[in-house]
């Protein structure tokens, strides 16, 4: 059988396998494209990961080694196993280490990498301070036994006055007068001392 209309036959036949092809074009278009993006998107994340694997170590392998460095130092000052000094001189090379090695990160991790140095360069400062009033404290319990021995002093002058002849008690007060003055300008000193 002969078709009756051969040009309208092949014009359909034409625009159906335009359709066809448009169709199989708009449902193959996107898969290509999305193969193509997500082998992209794979080697980025790839790349990302690898950041992130390497940031991890960093953490792992150097920065928590330096602050378990901290806190076990803080642990032998505190067992009395190390004095003010070593305490200050191992925590200011852990401080200098942290430094060198993040001085360059700009991102967050810098932020808390410098964070972590300004906690530990207080720790050396309230060392500092605990030490020298330690020191301080000594030097006022040395201050006021010399007080104390004066006043002493003073206490047993005054009880060998009863048995003393009339002459010499004159000469007994002036001496006691004397050693009450001295007592009374330490503590005076003393006083001002402690402001």
């Amino acid at each position: 059988m002969k078709a009756i209309n051969t040009k309208e036959r092949n014009s359909a036949i034409i625009r159906f396998s335009l359709w066809l092809l448009i169709c199989v074009l708009v449902i193959c278009l996107p898969i290509i494209i999305s193969s193509f993006i997500s082998s992209e998107q794979k080697n980025i994340q790839n790349k990302e990961n690898e950041n992130l694997i390497e940031d991890i170590n960093f953490e792992r392998e150097y920065f928590a080694v330096k602050i378990q460095g901290i806190i076990d130092l803080m642990k032998r000052k505190e067992a009395n196993e190390i004095n003010s000094d070593t305490f200050n001189a191992e925590l200011m090379n852990l401080i200098n280490d942290i430094k060198k090695q993040t001085e360059q990160v700009l991102e967050w991790r810098g932020d808390l990498y410098r964070n972590t140095v300004a906690i530990a360069e207080y720790l050396v400062t309230a060392n500092k301070v605990m030490s020298s009033s330690a020191d301080s404290k000594d030097k006022q319990v040395s201050d006021l036994n010399k007080v104390i021995l004066e006043f002493e002093s003073c206490g047993e002058n005054l009880a060998d006055l009863s048995s003393e002849k009339k002459r010499d008690i004159y000469e007994a007060i002036d001496e006691v007068e004397g050693q009450y003055k001295r007592a009374l300008k330490m503590l005076n000193n003393y006083k001002s001392g402690l402001k």
